[in-house]
């Protein structure tokens, strides 16, 4: 797996739970976005200690059925919904399988895939870094993903990861999973909001009429560095936690 470099302004965060959104599938079938308040990472206890949060699509709990509501992803355009689990299209020969850790996400509430027109979908997932980030030595983003068809992943609106796939169906990126490549340290990537952060992944349906999913196996992951004590009311170590 590979890593990206997260680097949290020091500022205060307000998060906001997003409004409960009622949807209507062309198919007639209507359902609620319940609100959605985004997770943190935990904090350190011990120096030297790693904590993490999954980002992984489908963690509803042990082995959630197929047709099961995604608890941390939702799809924002072209229309706010939330994405359901779903079978993987003729697992494995197109679609890589479903795991016990991550499942392929849809727009639509069946479990079985279903068809989507031609266009882009963009799932969302958000997460807050600690109010005192100088207590990890790193905040990073490992893991993969997968789409049908293509994909781009940004952090904050940056491109972090993409994949283009082709004008062949054999090249497009539901065949294996794609790494999100290493990114830049402290302090380039420091475009945040507070301690919000946002995961977007831009999913193209390149044929109308087809199916259309996202698979994600990722974590964000942190590293506990020396500075486990009270923080100082200004930001530590120059605010740069490598330093502390």
């Amino acid at each position: 797996m590979r890593t990206l470099q997260l680097i949290p302004v020091i500022r205060a965060a307000r998060v906001l739970a997003l409004a409960t959104i009622v949807h209507t599938f062309s198919t007639g079938l209507a359902f609620a976005q319940a609100p959605l308040r985004p997770r943190t990472l935990p904090v350190c206890s011990q120096v030297g200690q790693q904590v993490k949060l999954t980002l992984n699509t489908g963690t509803a709990g042990g082995f959630p059925p197929p047709g099961t509501a995604d608890p941390i992803w939702r799809i924002v355009l072209p229309s706010a919904i939330t994405p359901f689990t779903t079978k993987p299209v003729n697992a494995p020969a197109v679609w890589l399988p479903n795991s016990a850790t991550e499942k392929w996400i849809q727009p639509a509430a069946t479990g079985n895939p279903g068809t989507f027109p031609a266009g882009t979908y963009v799932y969302s997932t958000q997460f807050v870094t600690p109010v005192d980030p100088f207590l990890y030595s790193s905040i990073t983003i490992t893991g993969n993903f997968a789409a049908d068809d293509s994909a781009i992943v940004k952090l904050n609106g940056v491109p972090i990861a993409n994949c283009p796939a082709g004008t062949n169906p054999a090249t497009w990126c539901f065949h294996s999973l794609k790494p999100i490549p290493p990114g830049v340290g402290w302090p380039t990537f420091n475009r945040f909001s507070g301690f919000l952060n946002t995961l977007t992944i831009e999913v193209k349906n390149t044929l109308a009429n087809s199916p259309s999913g996202l698979l994600v196996r990722a974590d964000v992951i942190g590293v506990c560095s020396k500075c486990t004590t009270t923080p100082p009311p200004e930001p530590p170590c120059g605010g740069n936690p490598s330093t502390c």
